[in-house]
């Protein structure tokens, strides 16, 4: 028969069971629900609204993804590259792997026909006195061979069982995969985009996405950039360090950033904090991509990226809009600016 004290007991430590797992429930969905940057509490009305953005960004990377690997495919089967045995993908070098060979075949290119001369170093171990062409001679005129003994020696065959050649068995080469296609070093993903890809095939995604051909070029541009432009930023997407904000962000700014500058900003994203907006992240990243452009780049950028916009709205107003370099537009500006005062100030009046 139960005391009384021991069923109170035993009832306490229901109730102690029934908190903690209550509160271990609590830890699992906050947990669920959290981001790396920021944390939903337990059971808050937005609790749902970040579930839901959370899956916004993802459904966006994915679709980036899908748009990045058919342009790719496309692209590589019209170098003709070999078809890969059964289901395997086609396999190419990343742009960062691009331009370290780009690097690596320069200064090879570079080195070819120099030779090495002896220095008063290497003068230094040679017991014999310097003449006049000494600092003229190679390397492997002042390597000295000692004389080898002419003593021969007897054959043992019961050594010679016991002693053999391991055999070694000769490791499969390892083929490297072809450079990134059309990979050049000066280029960016808005001319690879719009140099590789068809217009059968931009067509056929327009129709998919429900857009033009110019913001579906822009789309694909957006997502070459983000996807394999800059490959770990796009993993710390992936983990939901950054929102779909980010990735418009990054891939408007690197878009017309030269390849060769591509892996440097990428490595850049991959250490930089996520906690911040997306106005904050443009800026900073546009500062980095100044410190590492030239002054010519950028000029050339912004002079081939010139054109005129205008938008007319629902009230009757219009607006015109000119994108170019700086110099230029801000001339452009002062010269309209003088115009219209000279208007203003004529004895007719403004207009």
């Amino acid at each position: 028969m139960k005391s009384a004290s021991s069923t109170t007991n035993e009832q306490h430590r229901e109730e102690g069971k029934k908190a903690d797992s209550a509160g271990n429930d609590a830890g699992e969905n906050a947990g669920e629900n959290g981001t790396p940057r920021y944390s939903v509490r337990y059971e808050s009305s937005v609790t749902n609204l970040g579930s839901a953005s959370a899956e916004y960004d993802q459904a966006q990377l994915k679709v980036y993804e899908l748009s990045a690997g058919v342009i790719l495919e496309q692209v590589i089967q019209h170098y003709g590259t070999d078809v890969p045995e059964g289901d395997d993908p086609y396999t190419v070098a990343t742009i960062a792997s691009s331009v370290d060979r780009c690097k690596e075949s320069s200064g090879t290119e570079k080195g070819k026909g120099t030779e090495y001369l002896v220095t008063a170093s290497d003068l230094a171990w040679n017991i014999s006195p310097l003449g006049d062409r000494d600092f003229d001679q190679r390397c492997t005129d002042l390597v000295v061979v000692s004389a080898t003994s002419s003593a021969v020696m007897a054959y043992d065959a019961e050594f010679a069982k016991k002693v053999r050649s391991p055999k070694v068995e000769t490791e499969p080469e390892t083929v490297e995969p072809p450079d990134f296609p059309g990979f050049e070093p000066d280029t960016d993903f808005s001319r690879w985009v719009h140099d590789q890809v068809f217009t059968e095939d931009i067509a056929e995604i327009s129709a998919i996405f429900g857009t033009s051909t110019p913001r579906t070029y822009r789309r694909l541009t957006a997502a070459m950039t983000a996807i394999h432009g800059l490959p770990r930023f796009a993993d710390r997407v992936r983990e939901g360090e950054f929102t779909q904000a980010h990735v418009d962000a990054a891939a408007d700014l690197c878009q017309t950033v030269a390849m060769r500058f591509l892996p440097r900003l990428d490595e850049y994203l991959s250490v930089r904090r996520a906690d911040v907006t997306s106005e904050y992240f443009r800026t900073a990243l546009r500062k980095k991509i100044q410190l590492l452009e030239p002054a010519t780049d950028r000029a050339e950028t912004a002079a081939r990226r010139r054109r005129v916009d205008i938008d007319t709205f629902k009230d009757g107003t219009a607006c015109l809009s000119l994108t170019g370099p700086a110099a230029e537009v801000n001339a452009s500006f002062q010269r309209i600016q003088a115009m219209a005062r000279a208007i203003y100030g004529s004895p007719d009046g403004p207009v």
